[in-house]
């Protein structure tokens, strides 16, 4: 994952970047499933647009649907109401 063609100042341009998009992320899984996403605090990277709780789910079963471990969430009386393939 080295890219000599980039020089140090890009590359800890880039981590910057990284760290700061990892926070978003963060803070979005933490608010995903209370209903309290608040779309001023988590917004996209490169717009003013903000981000719906609608969206945020989206995203969030997408990254669910693709990690390497078995997820479920269930209803109080043990309903499945979702699970991604690995579960």
């Amino acid at each position: 994952m080295t890219d000599k063609s980039k020089s140090k100042e890009e590359l800890l341009i880039e981590l910057a970047d990284t760290r700061k998009r990892l926070a978003e992320a963060q803070t979005l899984l933490s608010l995903t499933g209370t209903k309290e996403l608040n779309p001023d605090v988590v917004t996209k990277s490169h717009s003013e647009e903000p981000l719906s709780h609608d969206r945020a789910d989206s995203l969030y079963r997408v990254m669910v649907e693709a990690m390497a471990e078995g997820a479920v969430t269930l209803y109080p009386d043990n309903f499945i109401f979702f699970c991604n393939p690995l579960f």
